[in-house]
Order: structure tokens, then C-alpha cells, then sequence
């Protein structure tokens, strides 16, 4: 099909089976039948059948009104599944089943993102559409981003009380007594670190709060 979008395709040949019947007989009437003779009703359909799940994954995955992240991993699988060919198809058809088939999985790669959208939609958080090897590797890989996120915010928060602390112990060993006790602390961290001090009685005590 070229770059001929699935749903240009789908929509016209569905038209033509659509009117197929009345237009069959206005020829007819004009004895120019022979115009559409060459259409093969058979093929017509079974083209229709072939080319729908295509044009529903199309339209789904260009929604505009909910996530579709989550989405694209199922309508692949289903996609796959679809161009399987089966024994009730002509060899004909089972070569255009087949030439799909191989389309996918050349054009379409599935980014791990996706994936992980997908494990996360709770309906289908089991990942059956995937095989057990990539199942694994989705698990591994959340869990490697779960570790780095936890490792990250433990960072972060650790040099964040760390700034507070340095902060707070300059500017109480360097403030003269009258500065200390006006100076307003309306954070619970500040009124931790008030407390403390308050309660040490030495230059030693209070260096000590550092380590």
C-alpha cells in the first residue's frame, strides 16, 4: 500500500461494497455492466475483514480523549495475531496475511515506555500479550527505575537536611545571643534543630550536631 493510509483504503473499498448492488444495477440498466465485473466480491470482503483491525488501531491510538501510551502494545499483539494465516485462507490471501506479518515486525518497534504503560493500566498489568521473556524484562526494568528514583530521592533529601543543619549551626554560632533568641524558625526542621541547641550547654555539644 505504499504510505496510503489503512483507513483511506478501508473506508473507500468499504464504500464500494456499500453501493456495490445499486450501482451493479444502474450499469446494468445501461448495459455497461462489464464497468464493474473485474470487482470480485469475494476479495472485496475478505480485503474489508483483513483491513478493519487496522483502521480501528489507527483511529483508537490517535485519540485525542484518553491515554493511548498503554494502548499500543495490545493493538501490536492483536495485529500480529491477526496477520497469522489460517485454513481457511486462499494462498493468495495467506501471502498477504504473511506480507503484513512481516511489515510489523519490521516497521514496528515497541519502546519500553509503551510497555511500562501498559504494566501499569491495572486490567492488563499481568502482561499476557507479551512472552514470558519480555514480561521479565519489563519487570527488571521497572525495578531498576524503581531503585533509581528511591536512591535519588534518598540523595536529595539527605543533602537537603544537610544544607539546613550547615545553615542553621553558622548561624547560631555566629549570631550574638540577642540575634539567636529574636530570630523567627517557623519551620518543623528549624524548630528541631531550635530544640537541640537550646538543650546543648557547650561550644563542644553543638559542634558535635554537624557529624
Amino acid at each position: 500500500m505504499g504510505d496510503t493510509r489503512f483507513s483511506t483504503v478501508y473506508l473507500t473499498l468499504t464504500s464500494i461494497q456499500a453501493i456495490y448492488h445499486e450501482l451493479h444495477e444502474k450499469l446494468e440498466a445501461l448495459g455497461e455492466s462489464a464497468r464493474i465485473e473485474k470487482i470480485a466480491l469475494d476479495t472485496l470482503g475478505f480485503l474489508i475483514d483483513f483491513l478493519k483491525p487496522f483502521y480501528e488501531s489507527q483511529r483508537e491510538l490517535e485519540g485525542d480523549k484518553y491515554p493511548t501510551l498503554n494502548r499500543v502494545c495490545l493493538w501490536c499483539e492483536k495485529l500480529k495475531h491477526h496477520c497469522q494465516p489460517n485454513a481457511q485462507d486462499s494462498p493468495q490471501q495467506a501471502v498477504m496475511r504473511k506480507r503484513h506479518e512481516d511489515w510489523l515486525a519490521r516497521k514496528v518497534i515497541i519502546q519500553d515506555l509503551r510497555k511500562i504503560a501498559t504494566f501499569l493500566w491495572p486490567i492488563f498489568n499481568q502482561l499476557r500479550m507479551l512472552s514470558h521473556s519480555d514480561r521479565n524484562a519489563v519487570h527488571a526494568h521497572v525495578r531498576t527505575l524503581l531503585q533509581a528514583m528511591a536512591a535519588a530521592h534518598t540523595r536529595a533529601g539527605l543533602r537537603a537536611c544537610y544544607r539546613i543543619c550547615q545553615d542553621w549551626l553558622a548561624w547560631f554560632l555566629l549570631s550574638p545571643p540577642a540575634a539567636v533568641a529574636t530570630a523567627s524558625m517557623p519551620s518543623a526542621q528549624q524548630k528541631e534543630i531550635w530544640a537541640f541547641l537550646q538543650q546543648a550547654t557547650s561550644a563542644s555539644q553543638r559542634a558535635n550536631f554537624r557529624k
